[in-house]
């Protein structure tokens, strides 16, 4: 790309401020390794930034709403709704431990021998775990009445919820179990969150409150979601596979068809999947 007259590239660079005059965007501010600088437009700057990063440029440049910009000490140039309307898919996964070591890929992963192997395997010739996908089935339902999916369904070779967290509150590094997930995604969710700034200075990570969960019908479907993965881990299909359900709170007997027990299930290991959108 670099060959290109027209075309200049940054790596490493940060925008700090979009420059505004006259409410028309004519440039912006940077910051570099090796240069501090603005960058100036003749047509047009175009935002891409993400569902994250693009809500928190567009709020530090005085776009964004009113009384929030305010709190923050920045000059509002143009009231609007930035950062409203934060949505993000949301997963619960139902970790199990293996019968058979090698049903996980989690014990090639968390050994240096068989990782490195598996990086000679995959190279060389094309196969071993690495070979594998990261989710290796897909389900879709549709709900009464609905016209299109409401939940997906993963099934994974890795214990996906010590996927998600590596350290505990105290920075120890947490032992992880291998195992295999079903994992429930809400596809299409009603729950509706925002992005704001904590400071105005642009350095500083901007807070986002995803508010998962707050619309009762997420929960609801989500209940659903776990229930009908836990009914599939004891099913004839993964019994050869399958050899306990893994948790904090331990299933007691009955507790399987218990909506009391997997809600509070579901408001515990609800994750996002970092499909944000509609900022």
């Amino acid at each position: 790309f670099q060959t290109r007259k027209n075309l200049t590239i940054k790596a490493n660079t940060f925008v700090t401020k979009i420059l505004i005059n006259d409410k028309v965007a004519t440039g912006i501010d940077f910051v570099s390794p090796e240069d501090t600088g603005t960058v100036t437009a003749r047509k047009e700057v175009i935002v891409c930034g993400g569902p994250i990063n693009s809500p928190t440029l567009l709020m530090l440049s005085g776009i964004g709403p009113k009384e929030h910009l305010q709190e923050k000490e920045i000059e509002c140039i143009q009231d609007l709704p930035v950062g409203e309307n934060l949505q993000d898919q949301v997963v619960v996964p139902l970790a199990f431990s293996t019968k058979k070591p090698e049903y996980t890929s989690d014990t090639n992963l968390y050994a240096f021998v068989k990782f490195i192997t598996g990086i000679f395997h995959y190279y060389l010739s094309s196969k071993g775990f690495l070979y594998s996908p990261f989710v290796e089935a897909v389900a879709l339902e549709c709900a009464e009445e609905e016209t299109e999916p409401s939940l997906q369904y993963l099934s994974t070779s890795r214990n996906f919820a010590d996927c998600h967290v590596s350290h505990s509150e105290s920075e120890e590094v947490q032992v992880p179990h291998p195992g295999i997930s079903l994992v429930p995604v809400l596809l299409n969710p009603k729950s509706v969150g925002n992005v704001r700034l904590q400071s105005k200075d642009p350095f500083m990570w901007p807070e986002t409150d995803p508010n998962f969960l707050d619309h009762s019908d997420d929960q609801t479907t989500l209940v659903h979601g776990v229930m009908r993965c836990y009914e599939m881990s004891q099913t004839e299909a993964f019994s050869s596979v399958v050899k306990e359900f893994v948790t904090e709170t331990p299933l007691e007997d009955g507790e399987e068809k218990s909506l009391e027990y997997w809600t509070d299930y579901v408001v515990n290991n609800a994750h996002c999947a970092n499909h944000q959108v509609r900022t």
